[in-house]
Order: structure tokens, then sequence, then C-alpha cells
């Protein structure tokens, strides 16, 4: 397994805490915190392709967790995929601004609302799913 350390996110910090003990899903996290970084420090004249390909990422790193918890028919399954659902949509949204030209709107959602989202999650949603998922392999 890779060795994963905190990755400096502006002036917050992606901790250590996205490290659950699971190496498959700690990989999709360590990669989605360094694209995250990534399109945080891309020009805007490259911004929506950095967010596209983040997207594409999150969308593979939550479908195989999805299929992680219908194989092993995970309790917590909907409320974990309604979160992967709306943060997607969100996705969508800054997309589309970025399109039309509202840097700001999506810098703002990088920089405050994708951070936090994604550290709640992990401690919270996918903090659960490796729980279940150790207990299972005992």
């Amino acid at each position: 397994m890779k060795e994963l350390h905190s990755k400096r996110i502006d002036d917050k910090i992606i901790p250590d805490a996205v490290i659950l003990g699971y190496s498959d899903i700690d990989t999709l996290h360590h990669e989605m915190t360094l694209q995250l970084e990534t399109a945080i420090a891309i020009h805007d004249s490259k911004l929506i392709i950095a967010l596209t390909q983040l997207q594409l990422h999150s969308e593979h790193h939550f479908a195989f967790e999805e299929s992680l918890m219908t194989e092993q028919r995970f309790a917590g399954y909907s409320e974990h995929r309604h979160e992967h659902q709306q943060i997607l949509a969100e996705f969508n949204s800054m997309i589309n601004a970025v399109a039309r030209g509202r840097y700001r709107l999506a810098r703002a959602w990088l920089h405050d609302r994708l951070p936090e989202w994604f550290r709640l999650h992990v401690a919270n949603l996918d903090g659960l799913l490796v729980s279940f998922l150790k207990q299972r392999r005992a």
C-alpha cells in the first residue's frame, strides 16, 4: 500500500483521518486529495478540465464503494449513495458555472465546500463502511 500523508489544500489540511486502513479505499481517498489540490492550484483556463477529471475520479471512486456496499449487503448503502449523488450533482453545477465564466463560484466550492464535505464523508460514512468491511473480513 502507498504511504499516505496529510495534504495541504489552500489553508486547510485534509487530515490523516482520510486513511481508514482499507487499502483500496485509502488509495482512492489519496488520489482524490491530490486531484483536489491540483484543481485548486490550476489556472482558470484549465479549471474546467481539472473539475471534469476530479468528477470522473469521484464517479469511479463512488462506484467502487457502492459495489462493495452492494456485494457485502451494507445496511447504510442508501444514505451513502445519496451523499455520492448529491456531491456529483454539485460537480455538474460547478462545471456548468465554469463554462459560463463563473470561476469565483467554482473556486469557492473547491476551497470550502468540497474539502469539508470530503472530510465529513470520510470520517462518517466511509468510516462506517470500512468498519463494516473489516468486521466482515474477520
